[in-house]
C-alpha cells in the first residue's frame, strides 16, 4: 500500500477501479503517442509500437498509478490513421506495454474508440465512406478538425452491429495482452459523441430522438464488451461534460447520461472530460481545475469512481481536490508529459524539480495535429524514453570543463544535463539575465507562462551548481584564457532586419526596409516601437514572432495593420490559439490585408499590392513605423572563430539553425549527454 507523505494525504492512497486496485490517485488519460504501421507499406493497419512501449513505462516509473493508452481504433472502417486495437498486430503490442507498466508499478488501460468524421474516411487511407449516425455536412464547428469535404454515410443497422461487436473484440484483444482495463470513447468530436447530440444524430429508428435511444449504440457497446471479458476486466466510459453548441450537451445531459450508464451496471468507473475547452483554447489560459467542478456533480449522481482533469499541473491542486472529495482521480496528463517523475517528486518532497507543463502546446497538441510524433517544449527526453528516460543519464567518465555561451534554453539545457553529468559548468551570457528570446515571449500576455522554460531551468542551474557569468560575452580570447575542455555555442539568433522577403525570394530585399522607422519583432517586443500611432506589421515568417509583436502593440493601444502574403496572418499559428488570440483583437484598431505583397517602404507610407484574381496596387498611409517580421539569421561567428583551435566543439539551438524552443532544448540535452 502507498504511503500518504507530507503534504500529500490523500494523493498516494489507493483506489479500487472494478477488479482493479490502482496504488494512487494520479492518472493520464488517453492522448495520441507513438505508433509503427503495416511494415507491408499498404497501411493495412496501424498499432502502437517500441517507442509506445517506453513512453507508457516510463509514467509508471515516474509514479503515474494508472495509465491510458490510446486513442485505439476498435473497428477498422476509419481506416489505419491512428493505432489500432482490433487487429490481433496489436496484441504482442499490448503485452509489451502491459509487462513494462506492471512492472514499474502501474496500471494500464486502453480506451477504445472509432473517430467518424475526425481523420476519418478516405483521408485516413480508407476507401470507404465515413461513418455517422446520420448523413453530416463537413462542418468543424470552429474546431481544429481536418474537413475532407465527405458527407458522412448513415449506418445501417448491420454496420452498428459490427462496430458493436468490434468493441468487444478489440477489448478481448487488450485483455489478452494484459491490459487491466479498458475505456469506451464517448466523447471529444468523435462516432459515439455524434451519436449522442441532436445536432448530429438526426436518426427517426430506435437510435436516435431521446436521450435513451440516443445512448443506445453506447450501452450495446459495453454489452458487447462484458461478452467477450467478462467481469476481470475494469470497464469506463470517457464523456463529455458539456458541449455548448446549438443541439450539443448540456452539463444536465452529461449528469443524465452517466445516471443511465451507470444503472445499467456494466461500468466501473466514468472518466471526465470537457469539449471543445480542452482542445479549442490554449490551455495555459485556463484556470486550474477548470472542469472538476461539473466533474464532481456526476460524482454525486453515480455510485461507481469518478475520473476527472482540466489543467492540472501541480500536485498541490491535485491534492485539494482529492481532499474536498471532489473526484476519486486527479489526471495531470500534460503535465506528465513534461515531467513523467511528478508523483515520485512529489511524494519525496522534490516539488522545485518538478518541470512544469507551460499549456503552450507546441511539442504537444500541435505535433499531434499535424501527424507529426508528440514531444514537449519542456522535456526533450518525450519519445525518447529509451535512450533519454528515467535512470539513463550516467556519470560522465571524466568530469571536464564545459564552457558554454548563451544562456537560452538550448544553454540552459546543456549546462543542466553537463552538470548532472559531474562536468564542471561555465555558462556565459552576454545580456544581464538568462532566457534568451524566451524572455521576449514573456511580454505577451497569451504566451506569458513561456517564462517557466526560463523559471526552472534558473532553478536547477542554481541547484546544481553552475557558474553563471551574465554580462560576459565569449570571445576567442576568452576561452583561450579559460582553457574549457569542451565549448558549446549556443549564441542564438537574430531576427533579419530585411535581405530576402521569404514569400518573393527573388527578391534581395523590400526596398526601404533600412529606413530608421523600420523594426524587428524582437524591438517590439523591447518596448523600442512604444508610442508609435500607427504601425504596419510585415509577416513573412507566418508565427508567433508576428502575431505576439502585433498583440503587444494592440495592448497598448497602437493602431496595426499586418500584412501577410498567405492566406493568414501568422498562418502557422496553432488552430487553438489563433482562437483566443482573435477573440482578444475584435474591437480594437486591427486591419488584416491577407494574400498581400509588399512592394516598397517609404517615410510615411508602404505599398502594397493583393494577391488575388482582383487584387490591386495601394498604399496604406500615415504610417510612423514598420516592423518586418522575416524570420531570424544565426549567429555562428563564435563557433567558426573557434573552428580548428578548440578540440570539442558543438553549435546548437538557434546558432545551428532559428528554430523553436522544443528543437533547442533537445539538441542542448542532447550534447549535455554527449560530451
Amino acid at each position: 500500500m502507498a504511503i500518504a507523505v507530507g503534504p500529500f494525504k490523500h494523493l498516494f492512497t489507493p483506489v479500487q477501479i472494478g477488479p482493479v486496485q490502482i496504488s494512487n490517485r494520479l492518472y493520464t488519460s488517453a492522448h495520441t503517442t507513438f505508433a509503427q504501421t503495416d511494415p507491408t507499406g499498404y497501411d493495412r493497419w496501424t498499432v502502437l509500437g517500441e517507442r509506445a512501449v517506453h513512453y507508457y513505462a516510463e509514467r509508471a516509473k515516474g509514479g503515474f498509478g494508472l495509465i491510458v493508452a490510446g486513442q485505439l481504433q476498435a473497428h477498422p472502417q476509419g481506416g489505419a490513421y491512428r493505432p489500432g486495437a482490433w487487429t490481433k498486430e496489436a496484441r504482442r503490442w499490448f503485452l509489451r506495454i502491459s509487462e513494462a507498466v506492471h512492472d514499474n508499478g502501474g496500471r494500464i488501460f486502453a480506451q477504445l474508440n472509432q473517430h467518424g468524421r475526425l481523420k476519418g474516411g478516405s483521408g485516413s487511407g480508407d476507401w470507404a465512406p465515413m461513418w455517422g449516425p446520420s448523413p453530416l455536412l463537413p462542418t468543424s464547428y470552429g474546431l481544429p478538425h481536418r474537413v475532407s469535404g465527405e458527407m458522412t454515410r448513415a449506418m445501417d443497422h448491420d454496420e452498428i452491429r459490427s462496430l458493436v461487436e468490434g468493441y468487444g473484440a478489440a477489448a478481448y484483444n487488450a485483455q489478452q495482452g494484459g491490459i487491466d482495463g479498458v475505456e469506451v470513447h464517448m466523447g471529444h468530436t468523435h462516432l459515439f459523441s455524434e451519436w449522442l447530440m441532436p445536432a448530429f444524430n438526426k436518426r427517426t429508428d430506435q437510435y436516435g430522438g431521446s436521450l435513451e435511444n440516443r445512448l443506445r449504440i453506447v450501452v450495446e457497446t459495453l454489452e458487447s464488451v462484458r461478452r467477450a471479458c467478462g467481469r476481470d476486466l475494469a470497464l469506463g466510459v470517457r464523456m463529455n461534460l458539456e458541449w455548448p453548441i446549438e443541439g450539443g450537451i448540456e452539463h444536465a445531459d452529461a449528469i443524465e447520461m452517466a445516471m443511465l450508464l451507470d444503472q445499467t451496471g456494466l461500468l466501473d468507473y466514468i472518466s471526465c472530460t470537457i469539449f471543445p475547452a480542452e482542445a479549442s483554447m490554449p490551455t495555459n489560459r485556463l484556470p486550474p481545475g477548470f472542469q472538476i467542478p461539473k466533474a464532481a456533480a456526476i460524482k454525486e449522481a453515480v455510485s461507481i469512481p469518478v475520473l476527472a482533469l482540466g489543467r492540472v499541473v501541480d500536485p498541490l491542486e491535485a491534492e485539494k481536490i482529492l481532499a474536498a472529495g471532489l473526484v476519486d482521480m486527479v489526471g495531470m496528463t500534460k503535465a506528465s508529459i513534461a515531467d513523467p517523475e511528478l508523483p515520485n517528486k512529489a511524494r519525496e518532497g522534490r516539488l522545485d524539480d518538478i518541470r512544469p507543463c507551460i499549456g503552450g502546446q507546441q511539442g504537444c497538441f500541435a505535433r499531434i495535429i499535424q501527424d507529426k510524433p508528440l514531444s514537449c517544449t519542456q522535456n526533450p527526453a518525450v519519445g525518447e524514453e529509451k535512450r533519454w528516460g528515467i535512470g539513463t543519464l550516467k556519470p560522465a567518465q571524466r568530469a571536464r570543463t564545459v564552457l558554454i555561451a548563451g544562456g537560452g534554453p538550448a544553454g540552459m539545457e546543456t549546462a543542466i544535463t553537463a552538470a548532472r553529468r559531474g562536468h564542471r559548468v561555465i555558462l556565459c551570457e552576454r545580456s544581464g539575465q538568462l532566457g534568451g528570446q524566451v524572455n521576449l515571449i514573456g511580454k505577451v500576455a497569451l504566451r506569458d507562462e513561456f517564462l517557466g522554460v526560463v523559471r526552472w531551468r534558473e532553478g536547477q542551474v542554481a541547484k546544481l551548481g553552475v557558474e553563471v557569468r551574465l554580462d560576459t560575452e565569449v570571445t576567442p580570447d576568452l576561452v583561450e584564457e579559460l582553457h574549457p575542455d569542451v565549448v558549446v555555442v549556443a549564441t542564438g539568433s537574430e531576427p533579419r532586419r530585411n535581405g530576402h522577403y521569404p514569400e518573393l525570394a527573388m527578391l534581395p530585399g523590400i526596398p526601404g526596409g533600412d529606413k530608421p522607422h523600420v523594426f524587428s519583432y524582437a524591438d517590439v517586443l523591447r518596448g523600442d516601437v512604444d508610442g508609435r500611432a500607427h504601425v504596419v506589421i510585415v509577416d513573412g515568417i507566418g508565427y508567433h514572432q508576428s502575431s505576439d509583436a502585433l498583440e503587444y502593440l494592440v495592448a497598448r493601444g497602437t493602431r496595426v495593420e499586418g500584412v501577410t502574403s498567405a492566406p493568414a496572418f501568422a498562418a502557422d499559428m496553432l488552430i487553438v490559439d489563433r482562437t483566443l488570440w482573435i477573440q482578444g483583437l475584435r474591437g480594437k484598431s486591427v486591419v488584416f490585408h491577407d494574400s498581400t505583397r509588399v512592394h516598397a517602404i517609404h517615410d510615411r507610407s508602404v505599398d502594397v499590392e493583393g494577391m488575388s484574381l482582383n487584387g490591386r496596387r495601394y498604399s496604406i498611409d500615415d504610417v510612423d513605423a514598420v516592423v518586418l517580421s522575416l524570420g531570424n539569421d544565426v549567429n555562428d561567428g563564435l563557433f567558426h572563430s573557434l573552428k580548428g583551435s578548440v578540440r570539442s566543439l558543438h553549435l546548437i539551438g538557434d546558432a545551428r539553425a532559428p528554430r523553436r524552443i522544443e528543437q533547442a532544448v533537445h539538441e542542448g540535452h542532447e550534447v549535455g549527454r554527449l560530451i
